[in-house]
């Protein structure tokens, strides 16, 4: 949804880059971003929601490593806003290579609908699996 690639493929290299990013996901009102922070202030991840126009939403999200056990509330609260907005299905894109964050989102309930688009890495394709969840 913000069109992001995970540092094991990209390197982020600004702050103020990501805020861009995900502030685009949410400036037409057919999207929304969440964070999880920790009780001294700190973000320790993300997750987006975005309408996709016919009755569904894309959510996506991370976590840093040591707060993984945020990650399914972050997702939850993307899925709550577009429930919130009238979408009956969710659905998710990931990196066939990305075993946690498949098991993850089985973890809370989606399956695993096949082939989604591969990614385009600099002329590198990495295959990437359809999630979705009713």
């Amino acid at each position: 949804n913000a069109a992001m690639l995970s540092p094991r493929y990209s390197v982020q290299s600004s702050c103020l880059g990501l805020y861009r990013r995900y502030s685009a996901v949410a400036e037409d009102g057919r999207g929304a971003w969440f964070s999880a922070v920790t009780e001294g202030g700190y973000v320790v991840g993300l997750s987006t929601a975005r309408l996709d126009g016919g009755g569904g939403c894309r959510v996506d999200g991370f976590t840093h490593k040591a707060h993984v056990r945020s990650w399914a509330e972050l997702i939850r609260a993307a899925g709550d806003w577009g429930a919130g907005r009238g979408a009956s299905s969710f659905s998710s894109v990931v990196s066939a290579e990305d075993e946690e964050k498949l098991s993850l989102f089985e973890s809370i309930g989606f399956r695993n609908t096949g082939p989604g688009e591969p990614f385009d890495l600099g002329g590198r394709h990495v295959a990437s699996v359809r999630l979705e969840r009713r």
